[in-house]
């Protein structure tokens, strides 16, 4: 018989990579991580609804509040003078419910989720300037061909956004009557600029008191933007504000 040969072969199996130390440490430092980022925003989240509610507080009690607390007193007051003398305060009475309901409508429109949209602020500011301007005789442009309508919006930004516009508005109509408004608004999806400008009529100049109201008034404006972290620029002179 011919002599047999044993040939030896070295055979090394290796694991699969999913099956390794360091693959299986990987993807629990990456779930790890995911699950991180996820409580992160849910905190980031929280907190920004807890800051929206604060700020809603705030806007009911110095807003709301305030008005409610003067019909009261108005009501009062009317109840021991005379029917001569009541006629007038019933009146104020009046004009204060409107305006009281008026900012109760911006405060709920200002949180519906439903209107969370570029279209929607559009609309809901130029039925403001049809219902503020327009009785008060000053004319208007409103601008908003760089606008997207269909883009969303963050809640907060078109809140704060929008009082800012109305307050401004708000600022015309009690404080020097001018002849005109323009407003120009853009929106891309990341950058929100709003433009608005008082014209006076030709030689009308505002005394230092006005522009002194106007600079007061403001202050809320100012605040407004500081939340959003965004710049907000006012320049007062005899001739309006310019705000951008």
């Amino acid at each position: 018989l011919a002599s047999a040969t044993v040939l030896n072969l070295p055979v090394r199996v290796y694991r699969p990579f999913y099956l390794t130390g360091w693959f299986i440490g990987l993807c629990i430092a990456v779930v790890g991580v995911v699950f991180y980022a996820l409580y992160r925003m849910q905190i980031r989240y929280y907190r920004q609804q807890q800051r929206l509610r604060t700020q809603i507080a705030a806007d009911l009690y110095e807003d709301v509040g305030a008005m409610l607390a003067r019909m009261a007193m108005q009501s009062e007051m009317a109840t021991y003078v005379s029917p001569e003398r009541s006629m007038p305060m019933l009146g104020e009475i009046l004009d204060t419910s409107r305006v009281t309901l008026d900012t109760m409508r911006d405060l709920i429109w200002s949180i519906d989720a439903r209107y969370d949209s570029c279209s929607d602020m559009l609309l809901r500011m130029e039925e403001q300037l049809e219902e503020v301007l327009v009785p008060a005789g000053i004319a208007y442009s409103f601008d908003a061909k760089y606008a997207k309508p269909e883009l969303p919006i963050f809640p907060q930004l078109r809140r704060e956004v929008f009082f800012i516009f109305k307050e401004a508005l708000d600022n015309s109509v009690k404080l020097g009557q001018p002849q005109s408004i323009s407003i120009l608004l853009s929106y891309n999806g990341e950058v929100l600029q709003l433009r608005m400008q008082e014209r006076y009529a030709p030689g009308q100049l505002l005394d230092e008191a006005t522009i002194r109201g106007k600079q007061d008034a403001f202050h809320r404006a100012s605040q407004r933007a500081a939340r959003l972290q965004a710049s907000l620029q006012i320049e007062l002179s005899n001739q309006g504000y310019l705000l951008q």
